[in-house]
């Protein structure tokens, strides 16, 4: 069935099987899932958690939404999926987020938070941005989003697993027996290493083959 998600104007929609809970994707390449998790526990976890808790600590969500607005995550430090967005952009739209704290910090489930940072959009502004900064002032409020939001390489890598390209947002549950383990945001990052493992793979594949005609 399809259910569609209205939040605050911005409604993410998911193709999902008749079943509830159903797995509905699987991995052609199991193995480049399990080290895309180990590269995940190696690294991934713990800088995600070390955010979670720096953003805990701040005095006030004013401070929260001044540093991760902007596309940091710390005082001056740039989010590295944020490094190419523009800074004046982002500076826009840190100041437009300031202006609408209150509704921010009354948010009550991370997905009516997404859906306020996704109103409070500007030009230069996507959905990579508005879900990091979703996540850094959800760690303020503690509030984690329920189902994995698809963007960038974690699109690619659910593409990958067979969710259709206009999907939005899919359930940890639909996604390989694997990554039941893991909480929705620990998933969206794990997808997007299993993207960079592929890509690592068949551009290795590329390389070999390029250099078996020159032999």
């Amino acid at each position: 069935m399809r259910r569609t998600l209205a939040v605050s104007g911005y409604a993410p929609t998911i193709t999902r099987g008749a079943t509830e809970g159903m797995i509905m994707y699987q991995a052609k390449d199991p193995d480049r899932l399990e080290r895309a998790v180990a590269r995940y526990l190696l690294k991934g976890k713990k800088q995600a958690k070390q955010e979670r808790k720096y953003f805990r600590s701040l005095p006030s969500f004013h401070d929260v939404v001044r540093i991760a607005g902007a596309g940091n995550i710390r005082e001056g430090v740039r989010h590295e999926h944020l490094e190419n967005v523009d800074a004046g952009a982002l500076i826009k739209y840190r100041d437009a987020l300031l202006d609408e704290l209150d509704a921010l910090q009354r948010a009550t489930v991370f997905e009516e938070l997404y859906g306020l940072l996704w109103d409070a959009r500007i030009r230069g502004i996507g959905p990579v941005t508005v879900y990091d900064t979703a996540v850094s002032a959800g760690a303020w409020l503690r509030l984690r989003p329920d189902v994995v939001y698809l963007h960038a390489g974690t699109l690619l890598g659910a593409r990958a697993l067979g969710v259709p390209k206009d999907a939005e947002t899919v359930d940890v549950e639909e996604l390989p027996e694997t990554l039941h383990k893991f909480s929705a945001g620990q998933v969206e990052d794990i997808l997007c290493e299993y993207h960079k493992v592929r890509s690592a793979d068949f551009a290795e594949q590329r390389k070999l083959r390029r250099e078996r005609r020159h032999i």
